[in-house]
């Protein structure tokens, strides 16, 4: 009788065993499947992410990898166009070509030539008026000679400034764009000195940053 009541202790002890066992096992296969699905998942959702980021990219360069925004080649020629002398001219093209790097960069919205003469361009997501300032240490004249006299061209600290500053009180632009590409280090730390003193270092943007 006693051995009879230990067998079937024994048996149902077995029996919670084995089941727990089954249960463990099946559960630790549940949690498996989630984690392969979970895995499954997340690189699936990783692959739809960077396709998508390659198509986006895709449509904001052309062929060649130069950003263009998303526009066309007209939309594109338009950028480069300058209103007020009606022609595309090296200078405005050089605009086009700072204007679309800022944007491209995130410091610009989204580009559109002014049609106004007082701008270069608006920001059609802001509304904000930019005009762009290319000045030369030591430009090059018709003939081929550098300038070096400020009274023939060569850069002049006063001159930049009353340049600037006409933008802002007279243009009604809100910002200028100032390309520092053909400044000697000497002139850039003038203009930065003189731009703090008239209380405009906000309303500056330097190209290339």
């Amino acid at each position: 009788m006693r051995d009879t009541a230990k067998n079937a202790v024994k048996k149902e002890v077995v029996e919670d065993v084995a089941g727990n066992a089954v249960k463990k096992e099946v559960a630790e296969g549940t949690t498996e499947k989630l984690a392969k699905d979970a895995v499954k998942n997340t690189t699936n959702d990783v692959a739809q992410t960077t396709t998508q980021a390659k198509t986006k990219r895709e449509a904001l360069y052309d062929a060649n990898g130069k950003y263009t925004g998303g526009r066309s080649k007209d939309e594109l020629d338009i950028l480069e166009y300058d209103p007020a002398k009606k022609d595309v001219t090296s200078g405005s093209k050089n605009e086009a070509k700072i204007g679309l790097d800022l944007e491209e960069k995130g410091v610009i919205g989204y580009l559109e030539r002014s049609e106004e003469p007082k701008a270069d361009f608006i920001d059609s997501l802001t509304g904000k008026k930019y005009d762009i300032k290319s000045f030369e240490s030591i430009p090059i004249g018709a003939d081929g000679t550098p300038i070096t006299s400020p009274r023939k061209g060569a850069f002049k600290i006063d001159r930049a400034m009353k340049n600037i500053m006409k933008e802002f009180q007279s243009n009604g632009n809100d910002f200028v764009i100032i390309d520092k590409s053909k400044l000697t280090q000497i002139h850039i730390n003038e203009l930065e000195k003189e731009i703090k003193k008239a209380g405009v270092v906000e309303k500056i943007i330097w190209w290339p940053e």
